[in-house]
């Protein structure tokens, strides 16, 4: 590494000086982002907003070489204009809603501004001033290129460490294997279906990301989700109170209940010390519910977002194809820049958008089809952001992902989960009035929420807050099969024995607690979950 660095460094140092680092600084932002979070990010993903950087880069640079009437100046001014958008949203962060005096400086109005004369007060600098910058130049090639090796580097190190880049790729033969399923999913043994297609219910599977139990919103929020737990009931619908979920994490839960397996296994495949969250991702590619109902004839359907993108289905629907949150990386990335506040209002938007879309298409898309369908539909909802109040009104969320923190936030959360609640009776009245075919019908969510929580040293009452699940159960058939404790990894194995001719046995209802950090150091957590 050295030996390559001071190469490269005398290279740049004794050629005719040539202007590279506005693109090296181009670029470090979006391959440091990748390179710290490589446990969750495909290296696929590095692609386009490289690419939109360069482009960028380059029109910067032309257009300043026009006015500065030379390669060096505008360089420089590129390269700081980069370094500025970059740096905004690190500042932001440290300071957001920061108060002094009673007043809040924390603010995007008071930050833009200093940003913004610092622009026109360099530019006029490197405009005026008679300093050619071929020194300035080299050095910034120097460190521009460093801080690119440094990133590559990290991105190695990482890539040595896990056998590659986080990526282990499962075949389903060898997971039913592991854990004991047949191999072969065209085994009569484990499904079949009996007469004519036709007559087979459609089967929606709906994930309301991070939707509390009951139990919890009640002691957690204060809220009486009672209203809605009656209607489902009156609808049909057996609602599991006392259900948990099986993992704390959406990239291990919903694997899980897609291949009706615990995922403890990742441990010996990966090792505990492993933050790959890639390799469970993987195996919602051709995960094994969607690939028994795709062998039976059945059309399967999902809706893409940034959790599981890379899903085999025959149908997107409400499929995003807006640039900006194409992938995962490209969010985090807009999370960092000056621009952050502008790309976040689109984003919202684009989140009201995706949302109403989902609804809207869950009640319609069985009609596109002739065959009957398998609807996975998984939506992050009513986790955060939240963009909608309770009857629907727009609301601007937080500004980060991921974070759940103030009271604030849970009367937003609240407010989300009610305008689910209105979506999900508008759901139910619509498919349950279709008497084409008969429905089956899932409605679960993955995790609980972590308001007030201490990922590093949670205590009871918080691993029962992030394990309090919903799981409410619409079946023509078996319905008198299901528990009041029923979980997750259980759902489809009753689904499919009592719909389906299944012979799958009931696993051991069970609660595996991991951190972020080491997602595959599994701590049973049962006892102190089970009962809310």
């Amino acid at each position: 590494m050295l030996f390559i660095m001071n190469s490269v460094i005398k290279f740049m140092w004794i050629k005719k000086t040539s202007v590279f680092h506005p693109y090296f600084f181009a670029i470090f932002p979006i391959i440091s982002t990748y390179s710290t979070n490589m446990q969750e990010l495909l290296p696929n993903y590095l692609i386009q907003p490289v690419v939109i950087m360069l482009i960028f880069t380059t029109i910067i640079f032309l257009i300043t070489k026009l006015i500065f009437k030379n390669w060096s100046k505008s360089g420089i001014f590129v390269s700081t204009i980069i370094g500025l958008i970059f740096s905004y949203g690190y500042i932001y962060f440290q300071i957001s809603g920061f108060e002094l005096g009673g007043f809040t400086i924390g603010r995007h109005m008071f930050l833009i501004i200093p940003y913004v004369v610092a622009f026109f007060i360099i530019g006029l600098y490197i405009f005026r001033t008679k300093l050619k910058f071929d020194n300035i130049t080299k050095i910034l090639n120097v460190v521009g290129i460093t801080l690119i090796l440094v990133s590559v580097t990290n991105i190695g190190i990482y890539a040595l460490e896990n056998e590659g880049l986080g990526i282990v790729v499962l075949e389903q033969e060898s997971i039913n294997e592991t854990v004991g399923i047949p191999m072969n999913i065209q085994d009569k043994k484990m499904i079949s279906l009996v007469g004519d297609l036709q007559k087979y219910p459609d089967v929606y599977y709906i994930i309301l990301d991070g939707y509390a139990g009951e139990s919890s919103l009640e002691r957690d929020l204060g809220f009486n989700n009672s209203k809605f737990i009656e209607l489902l009931e009156q609808k049909g619908f057996f609602i599991a109170s006392n259900s948990h979920s099986n993992y704390a994490q959406t990239f291990l839960s919903i694997p899980s209940t897609m291949n009706m397996k615990y995922l403890n296994f990742l441990k010996d495949v990966l090792g505990e010390e492993s933050k790959d969250q890639i390799t469970p991702m993987t195996m919602m590619e051709n995960s094994l519910v969607m690939e028994i109902f795709k062998s039976k004839g059945y059309k399967t359907i999902d809706f893409p977002n940034n959790s599981f993108e890379k899903i085999n289905s025959d149908y997107k629907a409400c499929e995003n194809e807006n640039f900006l949150e194409s992938n995962k990386l490209m969010t985090m990335i807009n999370k960092i820049n000056m621009f952050e506040y502008f790309l976040t209002i689109i984003q919202n938007e684009n989140i009201r958008k995706n949302q109403e879309c989902f609804f809207t298409e869950l009640s319609e898309i069985h009609d596109k089809f002739e065959e009957p369908v398998f609807i996975l539909g998984h939506i992050v909802l009513p986790h955060p952001p939240n963009v909608f109040g309770p009857n629907g009104e727009h609301v601007m969320p937080r500004i980060y992902y991921n974070e759940w923190g103030t009271q604030e936030d849970k009367d937003r959360y609240l407010g989300t989960l009610q305008y689910a609640n209105l979506r999900i009776e508008e759901f139910v009245n619509n498919v349950l009035n279709d008497n084409e075919r008969d429905s089956i019908i899932i409605i679960s969510s993955d995790h609980g929420t972590d308001f007030d929580f201490d990922w590093d040293n949670p205590n009871n009452e918080m691993l029962k807050q992030r394990f309090s699940n919903f799981n409410a159960y619409y079946m023509p058939e078996g319905q008198e099969l299901l528990y009041d404790t029923i979980t997750p990894v259980n759902s489809f194995r009753i689904m499919f024995n009592s719909n389906f001719n299944g012979n799958f046995e009931l696993l051991e209802d069970k609660a595996y607690w991991s951190t972020y950090d080491k997602p595959y150091k599994f701590e049973d957590v049962t006892e102190i979950v089970k009962n809310p």
